[in-house]
């Protein structure tokens, strides 16, 4: 009921038959015609599971080092919050300035700037090699210190 109520109502600003404008306006939605094709989707998909698996080593990064529920939420939002203020989430930070150099530090900016590239500039995946290898290190090391965190902690030992 949503997707048709979204295309009776595009279809009144859209020209021809009302049962076709979900068919028209769909692909906009989905971003696969700025992608250039369905390649450029997939593309930019394969970059942002990159992404997420970064984000999870963080994840599981602050999961190791709080010992309460308490921690592991203020943690989890405080490094979040951080990511996407000094990412350039909400504004441009500029290629200068003391905003710009913080956001060298973050996973948000790199992802922002290859689904940028992406979507605006028609890049391709091949073409993200420094964001591609930003977020693998943060994965690698996000995990692997995650382990050592979980070895540590009660009940993380082996059996």
């Amino acid at each position: 009921p949503v997707v048709e109520a979204l295309g009776i109502r595009l279809a009144d600003f859209s020209p021809g038959p009302r049962d076709q404008a979900p068919l028209r306006i769909g692909p906009h939605v989905l971003g696969v015609s700025i992608l250039g094709g369905i390649a450029g989707f997939f593309q930019s998909l394969a970059f942002l599971a990159a992404t997420a698996a970064a984000v999870n080593a963080i994840g599981l990064v602050i999961a190791g080092l709080a010992r309460t529920r308490e921690q592991a939420i203020w943690g989890a939002v405080f490094i979040t919050m951080a990511m996407t203020v000094f990412g350039g989430a909400f504004f441009d930070v500029g290629e200068q300035g003391p905003l710009a150099v913080a956001a060298q530090f973050t996973i948000s900016h790199y992802a922002i700037e290859a689904v940028r590239q992406m979507l605006v500039d028609g890049a391709g995946l091949g073409q993200q090699w420094p964001g591609l290898g930003v977020m693998a290190g943060v994965t690698a090391g996000g995990l692997t210190l995650a382990r050592l965190l979980f070895r540590r902690a009660p009940g993380g030992g082996r059996a």
